[in-house]
Formats: structure tokens, C-alpha cells, sequence
């Protein structure tokens, strides 16, 4: 993973960058303190919020779904059990048991 770069990096490079100007026949003038160099120096200035460039991420929601699935695993489905057979009485005309039989319903 590459890292940001650091504010002393940041101040290294600056001052790398005047001096090769400077190398080159550039010339720093002076201004007097107080002066600013905006054009509008009594309108608000915007602040510069996110002004580094976005990083890649790596996608790892296919991977989490896995641990996930090994941490949970799933229930397997209930099986359908067939009803028990009852036993059922016979009756007579007189309302008496005659015999016992299996009903299938």
C-alpha cells in the first residue's frame, strides 16, 4: 500500500522546487507585510477541504460474505415428515367397537 506523502515531505519538495526556479533565473520579489496578493483581499476565502486525491479501495464485501457464511452456517431445511397413521374403531349399528383399523388421513 503506497502511503501519503507526509508534511515534511511536502515542505522538502516545496523548497526543491524554489530552488530549481530559482536555479533556472527566477526571481522572488518582495512584498511588504500586510499587502495581500489576492485581487480581492476583503472577500472570504474558501477553504480547500478535500483536496487530495481519492484513494483506490479494495472491494472486500465478497470476501466478509464468506467469513460470515463460516461463522453462520446455514440450517438445512426442515423435511417434510409423513403424518403417522392413527388407529381408528369400527362401530357397529348398536355404537360398539367392532374392530380397530389404521387410518391413513
Amino acid at each position: 500500500m503506497r502511503r501519503p506523502i507526509t508534511k515534511a515531505q511536502k515542505r522538502a519538495l516545496l523548497e526543491q522546487e524554489m530552488q530549481s526556479y530559482l536555479s533556472k533565473g527566477g526571481e522572488v520579489e518582495e512584498v511588504d507585510q500586510g499587502i495581500s496578493g489576492r485581487e480581492n483581499p476583503m472577500q472570504a476565502l474558501l477553504p480547500v477541504l478535500f483536496n487530495e486525491k481519492t484513494l483506490k479501495r479494495t472491494d472486500a464485501r465478497a470476501e466478509l460474505n464468506k467469513v460470515d457464511a463460516r461463522k453462520h452456517p446455514k440450517k438445512p431445511a426442515p423435511v417434510a415428515r409423513a403424518k403417522p397413521k392413527k388407529k381408528v374403531p369400527v362401530y357397529d349399528d348398536f355404537g360398539e367397537i367392532l374392530r380397530w383399523v389404521w387410518d391413513d388421513e
